[in-house]
């Protein structure tokens, strides 16, 4: 327990008894410097006076030393002061004031070790050191500095500061958890971007605004390559619907939607000038409804087919009714203003060879008999002329059948 000294009324604390006290400057040392300083005389002071002739066994003139009054010399003072000092600094830092229970919020102890709820957590114990501003209070501007003792978490650091409440801690990483930061963030980064020279993205790619390609925006193979070999293709989407592009076998390129038409704003060609169903029958269709099916050995027409002719597999062409009519009509005018000359009679008098010529003199058609007995011949041979007279457009060999009375029955 502290006491006074019994001379000077100097402030003496008991070293075991006051060991767990704060050391203050003031009490402990000013105080006792001014009730020094008040008691003792200055130089000039005892060369004024006369000459003490005896003290503790000195006679004559003596001369003192501070031991001869008990008194402290001002180096050895100082030493001591000193020493107090760095003593109370070494109490103040390497001594916990208030064990695992304090409250960090709370404390106005310069040094604290405990875990609790208001430290930084982790389920470990913090050294926690306060400092503070002008005074030690609960309301005091204060800031905080709390250390690991010990955990799985490693060394860690954290601060924070009380400035009209206080602030969340913020842990202060060191050189090894930055390094791991650093290489994530490069790692991140590297993730999220390609070099000039290309490599691979993964994950989602997200553009806000215009993809914009070199070549002025043309996607050609030595430029551009979109590669993708699952089973789903290239998918391009929107809240529509969506489109996928991709050769998924060796066969052929696929183009799917999961909507249920395409549609195209221009005339689709195609460059190996044919289109053709995968397996099965093919329906052309107008506005939806089918009007041509074509199956595997015959063609279907839903409505009536209109052309100006047809021809057969082997090259005749196939009169329409109309137009069939119409060359009939013509056919039945111009043979009425055709000239007809003969020749090649025979024993029967009949002639085998008839020329049928054209208002102009030109040769319209030949008919030549054939075949049989005279006069029942049994080929009649139609060759037909263009406008020149010479050249053939068509030959037309009609076979000739007859009755029992050998009259002329068929020329089909």
């Amino acid at each position: 327990m502290a006491k006074n000294t019994p001379r000077l009324d100097l402030y003496m604390k008991d070293p075991l008894a006051d060991q767990e006290d704060t050391f203050n400057i003031e009490t402990m040392l000013n105080e006792n410097w001014r009730k020094i300083d008040e008691k003792v005389a200055t130089k000039e002071e005892l060369q004024s006076k006369a000459k003490v002739q005896s003290v503790n066994g000195k006679t004559g003139d003596v001369t003192l030393v501070a031991t001869d009054v008990g008194a402290e010399t001002p180096d050895g003072a100082q030493a001591k002061a000193t020493k107090a000092l760095n003593d109370a600094k070494a109490y103040a830092a390497n001594k916990v004031a208030i064990g695992s229970s304090a409250d960090p919020n709370t404390t106005i102890e310069a040094y604290i070790l405990t875990n609790h709820a208001n430290s930084p957590g982790l389920s470990i114990y913090w050294h926690i050191y306060t400092f503070f501003y002008n005074s030690a209070s609960a309301t005091s501007n204060r800031a905080q500095i709390a250390v690991s003792y010990n955990g799985i978490a490693g060394p860690k650091m954290f601060i924070r500061h009380y400035y009209q409440g206080w602030n969340s801690w913020t842990e202060l990483e060191n050189a090894a958890k930055s390094q791991e930061r650093a290489n994530t963030a490069e790692k991140n980064a590297k993730d999220a971007s390609l070099p000039i020279t290309g490599g691979i993205l993964m994950g989602d790619l997200t553009v806000q605004g215009i993809v914009k390609l070199p070549n002025g925006g043309t996607i050609a193979p030595d430029i551009v390559t979109i590669d993708n070999q699952s089973s789903a293709g290239m998918k391009f989407a929107n809240a529509n619907g969506s489109v996928t592009i991709t050769p998924l076998n060796t066969s052929g390129a696929h183009i799917y939607t999961d909507r249920p038409l395409f549609f195209f704003n221009k005339t689709p060609v195609s460059i190996v000038n044919a289109f053709s169903s995968y397996n099965g029958d093919m329906a052309l269709q107008r506005a939806y409804a089918t009007k041509l099916l074509l199956k595997a050995t015959e063609a279907l027409f839903t409505d009536k087919v209109k052309a100006p002719s047809f021809e057969q597999t082997d090259g005749k062409a196939i009169e329409t009714v109309v137009g069939a009519q119409q060359k009939a009509d013509q056919a039945e005018v111009n043979i009425s203003r055709l000239r007809k000359r003969k020749s090649g009679k025979d024993a029967e008098g009949i002639f085998t060879t008839v020329e049928y010529l054209r208002p102009d003199g030109t040769l319209f058609a030949k008919s030549v008999l054939s075949g049989g007995t005279s006069p029942l011949y049994t080929t009649n041979t139609v060759t037909y002329y263009a406008a020149d007279g010479r050249t053939v457009k068509t030959t037309d060999v009609i076979p000739l059948q007859y009755d029992a009375d050998g009259d002329l029955i068929s020329e089909v």
